[in-house]
């Protein structure tokens, strides 16, 4: 096996421009190959960057109510009972999310004042998942004595960020809400947050936290913590369910919660926790499928390549069968090249992979962006995609190059004599790939006609000029009622800033990325749930949006101080009194369950109907929505909605010299404009728009290189042909239309065979591609059109070079 290696060496020297070529092409197969690997590791594999990563464990309880807390989530009460009665975990730990406002002091003048994502973690929270630090130390468990003082351990992305990577922060004082904290550490740059797209900037201790701020105690029955586990020596998954689910039924008896009873999960732990995977699930499936027929056509573009090579060392090989060498022994050393070649593709693959992270970033992702080395899973994967690489392109050249056993005369062959049964063989590869190309093409301009259909798909009301600012102003240092006149003061400011033609205040602007929906009751069926999207609004933010009013009123001061009330759009109004008109609804009566475990329900009167959009579901006709007046149920957020005519960036500096004046800790924690939510709602439809169109432009490519191949190897076996037709009076048009002819008829053939592929992949697609219905006729006519305009400029070259054919000379080395 040396020897062949060392061969294979030589021969890869004799011919560098063959070899570059072969590894380029084999590298873009693995490199994608890679690529899906690492996206998949990442998304539903990736372990805690901790000690033994194999214990760990999430805990959580599904809540059926996603306005209360997203699905993977504890409420802080059963958290602590886990944490107190379960044996199968070895320990049971925690974080919560919180707003805070970071201010420096004369030990930290680096830091900028500003709002920061905070996480309050419980005891033992950094030690049991065995997170290791940058710099400085992590929080012990003294720290979290209730009596303690502040301490905080930076995120390493926002310590490089914020602060340069500056290691004299570590020891200095920062002022979190006004209270004074000390920075004792970085965390490792691997860690980010136990929830995925969800980057933290800082960790507290959650005992002194919720001592010293009263608005960071948490409701006992919320949905609010990131429950982690360590399992126990010989305990499993199945097991701790199993406890903590004797657990949960005895706290249904003791605790119930009014959303009904509750079922525990336990999964392995991961870096994208709180990520849908059944959402990204689609995209892999289909990647998988992509990435697959990219590997055939890199396969078949690469056999061609060493086949050619192959017609080449015939003679060669020839002679050595005739001189005794084993036949199994010249295969061996055959495919052993092409190990080579694989494994030179599998490296540079690696580079293209570690490349295609940049792609990940521009889907907006911070689960993407995360700085890793390829781990052993995704390593391994490459080398198994090298091997079948190696296998599918090396063993087709090596049989073709040994079959000459026997036959007399081959030795004496000259190098590069091309019989019918390879130019066959070349023709059929080119086929593979002509359809295989027109597939992926087909399929990608299709997903890509979906994006931009939904792109241009009609809310239900104007989304140009739109800007929404959103403020957390507990993190200010106000609550809910005071943030909220706040608020009505920088409202009534921005309103007569230049360039706003319209003001609101609201919860959500439209588009919204997150699915949040309420339950209701009507009081004559008061046991029957409804459902509806749900959104916060003042008296203006109708007039903002121009959602028409259609029957009763809008919000009013009437809201300030009397009952409450509420306004639906007309779907929720027809979906909710099905045998009355939409106007018949104002008047009518909703329970609205309360935002705290065990208030009643509260009675809001419709008093008016309002046009239907689509909140959350661009692809639906519209969505039933339930409005509730801001001012009666304050909350620690809000969001400034403004009409803006003109720039943009210039509202939204004067925006922040406005908030300033009133308060300088208030600003916006985010601005975007209604087209960039658009585009943020519509981000898992960019990645799969853009991962099928780079696989269809390399297919494409790779096409055009195959057809170029077979039509030179064409040209090059019917010469003496060629140079015959023009003794006898062709010209060098007609010659130049045969081989086009033959080159378009190839192609022909195999892009409506790929166009009839790609249609029947349609049900495929639908499964894969949400709101998809089918490929357009334009659009396989169009696939179609590209792939033969593809092949054309393939043939150009070869057709040339044929119609540049001397007789003369041809005769004469006949």
């Amino acid at each position: 096996m040396l020897d062949d290696l060392r061969s294979a060496i030589r021969q890869l020297r004799r011919r560098p421009g063959m070899a570059a070529v072969v590894v380029l092409t084999a590298s873009l197969a693995c490199g994608a190959a890679t690529a899906l690997l690492d996206l998949s590791n990442l998304i539903l594999w990736l372990p805690i960057p901790g000690t033994q990563p194999g214990r760990l464990v999430q805990v959580y309880t599904a809540h059926p109510q996603p306005f209360v807390g997203p699905w993977g989530y504890l409420p802080p009460a059963d958290f602590e009972e886990y944490a107190r009665s379960a044996d199968s975990l070895e320990a049971l730990v925690g974080e919560r999310w919180a707003s805070l406002r970071l201010e420096p002091t004369d030990e930290t003048p680096k830091v900028a004042a500003r709002t920061v994502s905070a996480r309050l973690v419980s005891r033992g929270f950094f030690r049991q998942l065995g997170i290791r630090t940058a710099a400085g130390r992590v929080l012990e468990d003294d720290d979290h004595d209730s009596g303690s003082a502040l301490f905080a351990v930076l995120g390493h992305s926002f310590w490089m960020r914020e602060l340069g990577g500056d290691p004299s922060t570590i020891g200095g004082t920062v002022l979190l809400d006004r209270q004074p904290a000390t920075v004792v550490g970085v965390v490792d740059a691997r860690y980010r947050g136990a929830t995925a797209g969800e980057q933290a900037d800082l960790w507290i201790a959650d005992e002194p936290a919720t001592a010293t701020f009263s608005h960071l105690v948490p409701e006992p029955l919320v949905h609010a913590v990131v429950a982690l586990g360590r399992l126990a020596p010989g305990a499993n998954v199945e097991r701790a369910r199993a406890e903590l689910q004797n657990l949960a039924e005895e706290l249904d008896r003791t605790l119930p919660m009014a959303t009904g009873e509750r079922e525990v999960t336990v999964i392995p732990a991961r870096l994208t926790h709180g990520l849908d995977r059944q959402r990204f699930r689609p995209i892999l499936q289909m990647l998988t499928v992509g990435v697959a027929l990219l590997l055939l056509l890199t396969c078949a573009n690469v056999a061609s390549l060493l086949l050619a090579r192959a017609i080449e060392r015939r003679p060669e090989i020839s002679m050595r069968l005739a001189l005794g060498a084993p036949r199994r022994r010249l295969v061996r050393q055959l495919v052993v090249e092409s190990a080579v070649l694989a494994l030179l593709a599998a490296a540079a693959g690696l580079l293209i992979a570690t490349a295609s992270r940049q792609l990940f970033a521009l889907w907006d992702l911070e689960l993407f962006a995360r700085d890793m080395r390829f781990d052993r899973r995704v390593l391994l994967g490459t080398a198994s995609v090298a091997a079948l690489v190696a296998l599918l392109f090396g063993v087709l050249p090596a049989f073709a190059a040994t079959s000459a056993a026997g036959r007399p005369g081959i030795a004496t062959e000259r190098a590069g004599t091309v019989s019918r049964r390879a130019l066959k063989a070349f023709s059929t590869l080119a086929a593979v790939q002509v359809v295989l190309a027109t597939v992926l093409l087909t399929c990608g301009a299709a997903i890509a006609f979906n994006l931009w259909s939904l792109q241009r798909v009609d809310l239900g009301f104007d989304d140009r000029g739109l800007v929404r600012a959103s403020f957390f102003f507990e993190g200010a240092g106000y609550d809910g009622a005071s943030g909220q006149e706040l608020m009505r003061q920088l409202e009534r400011r921005v309103a007569g800033l230049p360039g706003v033609s319209a003001v609101s205040r609201a919860l959500f602007m439209p588009p919204v990325f997150l699915d949040v929906e309420r339950t209701f009751q009507l009081p004559s069926r008061p046991e029957e749930d409804r459902s509806a999207r749900i959104n916060f609004v003042d008296d203006g933010y109708f007039e903002v949006l121009g959602v028409p009013l259609l029957h009763g009123r809008g919000f009013d001061d009437r809201e300030l101080t009397g009952p409450p009330t509420a306004i639906v759009n007309e779907m929720l109004a027809r979906q909710t009194w099905p045998d009355r008109p939409p106007e018949a609804s104002v008047g009518q009566i909703l329970l609205v369950p309360p935002r705290r475990q065990g208030e009643p329900a509260a009675e809001h009167q419709v008093v008016g109907v309002v046009g239907t959009i689509k909140q959350h579901d661009l692809r639906s006709d519209g969505e039933p929505i339930l409005y509730l007046p801001l001012d009666q149920r304050p909350r620690p957020s809000v969001a400034l909605v403004a009409r803006v005519v003109g720039d943009p960036d210039a509202y939204v500096r004067a925006l922040r010299v406005a908030a300033s004046e009133i308060d300088e800790r208030l600003q916006p924690d985010t601005v975007h404009t209604a087209a960039q939510l658009r585009w943020d709602a519509l981000v898992v439809h960019r990645m799969q728009s853009q991962t099928t169109a780079l696989l269809a432009a390399v297919g494409l490519l790779l096409s055009l290189v195959g057809v170029f191949a077979v039509m030179q190897l064409l040209v090059t076996r019917r010469r003496r042909e060629i140079g015959v037709r023009m003794a006898v009076g062709a010209d060098r048009g007609e010659v130049l239309r045969w081989v086009m002819t033959r080159s378009l008829r190839l192609v022909g053939a195999a892009a409506v065979l790929g166009i009839a592929l790609a249609a029947a992949s349609s049900r495929l697609l639908r499964g894969w591609v949400e709101d998809f219905t089918a490929i357009p006729a334009w659009l396989c006519i169009a696939a179609a059109a590209a792939v033969l305009a593809t092949a054309l400029l393939a043939t150009l070259a070869p057709a040339r070079r044929a119609a540049r054919v001397q007789p003369a000379e041809v005769l004469r080395s006949e």
